[in-house]
């Protein structure tokens, strides 16, 4: 025989053995408990059945996670807290959607720690969805007066659902400071999904913070109390629409806060009581169609990037089929200082937007551009639209729109002034 037929012969039983061990390997991970015709003397000398044991709970136990699982969070669980069920999964390969399941009540820490699992995508951690505010996630201070809140580093699209997020106030200082410095941080290449209307963060400084190139997704939010409700910067990526967020009251934070060259769609979102709203700054999208400012001292911002607050199709809830028909919502800033204001280069689109009760309904300034036509203005004490320092305000059809202003327009059609600015509204 020569050669390349004993190699022909080598190749043909190596791949029969490989193949018949791995039907073996099959059968015999996935098989329940059971005999295989063979007896043997137990401990106490009686003759028994010898048994093969479920191997695929041994490999879940030994760090090769195949079967789904369940590990159940609780003061009368075998895991007291998130933190010890997610430590259990660190060093396990997951083939199989594991849920932490967490039961109703309040569990105390200062900081919970979610990192560098490489599955995952597999893991749903779980409270109430239907009534997050009956599990509630408490950060209280550590030895130095300070809490972190949840902090998810490098990990590819958890779950995380169905909680209140509560921070404390500083007991340190005396001054009542927020002493939790945020909600959620996410980072470092992480992506998260939260239900929709599953997520309650109340008292933090930052309620939500994504940066370092990550992702979060968490529809209808409720944020309260929080120095920044939403702060995304650095690449990454927030869509938040129909959130809810309430501040400590008007001149102090931001709702929603874009930085560095990040992306947020928050459209459809309600923000009331802040220094500013919803800010888009150093190099960042913001999309807001159809969002609401209330009560802050400017509603919507953009310095030195692109927000877009046009009129929107409110279609949620309804078939596709009704998606064309449905009603518009406008974007709409209402007792603010400043209701729409572009800034140091900012360029901001709000066309059929509404400002009530402002100071100042629309303002650009620096180079800017605030392009608002069929937009309104509407008892606005100082200014309807009020362009300076070479900026450009594109108010077309405007005119029909105005009532109760102080002053409507800054300057005539195409006229330049105020430092080279510019309003065109014909």
């Amino acid at each position: 025989m020569n050669f390349p037929e004993v190699e022909q012969k080598v190749n043909r039983l190596v791949h029969n053995i490989s193949e018949q061990n791995r039907s073996y390997y099959d059968v015999f991970l996935n098989q329940t408990p059971k005999t295989v015709g063979l007896k043997h003397y137990d401990e106490d000398g009686v003759l028994k059945d010898v048994t093969i044991p479920n191997i695929a709970k041994v490999t879940n136990d030994i760090g090769y996670i195949k079967t789904s699982m369940t590990l159940n969070v609780g003061p009368n669980r075998q895991y007291k807290s998130i933190a010890q069920a997610w430590n259990y999964l660190t060093n396990k390969r997951i083939e199989a959607r594991v849920e932490i399941k967490v039961d109703d009540g309040v569990y105390e820490t200062s900081t919970i720690w979610l990192c560098d699992h490489p599955n995952a995508e597999h893991i749903d951690i779980i409270g109430n969805i239907s009534e997050p505010e009956k599990c509630i996630l408490k950060f209280v201070p550590d030895s130095n007066g300070y809490s972190h809140g949840i902090r998810i580093i490098n990990v590819k699209r958890l779950v995380f659902s169905g909680f209140k997020i509560v921070g404390s106030k500083s007991e340190t200082t005396g001054h009542g400071e927020l002493s939790t410095h945020r909600g959620i941080r996410i980072e470092n290449h992480s992506s998260v999904y939260s239900h929709s209307n599953s997520i309650i963060i109340d008292s933090c400084g930052n309620g939500v913070e994504t940066t370092k190139h990550s992702f979060y997704e968490a529809h209808k939010i409720r944020i309260n109390n929080c120095m920044i409700g939403v702060y995304v910067s650095v690449l990454s990526f927030a869509f938040i629409g129909r959130g809810v967020i309430n501040g400590l009251g008007k001149g102090t934070g931001t709702a929603v806060l874009g930085q560095t060259n990040s992306q947020i769609h928050c459209s459809l979102s309600t923000v009331n009581g802040f220094s500013r709203g919803v800010t888009a700054s150093y190099n960042s999208d913001v999309i807001c169609d159809g969002t609401i400012a209330d009560n802050c001292s400017v509603g919507f911002t953009s310095f030195n990037s692109v927000m877009r607050n046009d009129r929107v199709r409110d279609t949620y809830g309804l078939p596709v089929s009704l998606h064309s028909t449905a009603p518009y919502v406008n974007g709409y800033a209402k007792n603010c200082d400043i209701g729409f204001e572009s800034n140091y280069g900012g360029t901001m689109f709000a066309s059929y937007a509404k400002a009530e009760k402002c100071n100042r309904g629309f303002y650009a300034n620096r180079n800017s551009l605030l392009q608002v036509g069929e937009s309104s203005s509407i008892g606005c004490s100082e200014w309807g639209y009020l362009a300076y320092g070479m900026a450009e305000i594109e108010a077309y059809g405007t005119q029909k729109n105005l009532s109760g202003n102080g002053n409507d327009y800054s300057m005539e059609h195409g006229v330049l002034g105020n430092d080279n600015a510019m309003i065109r509204r014909t």
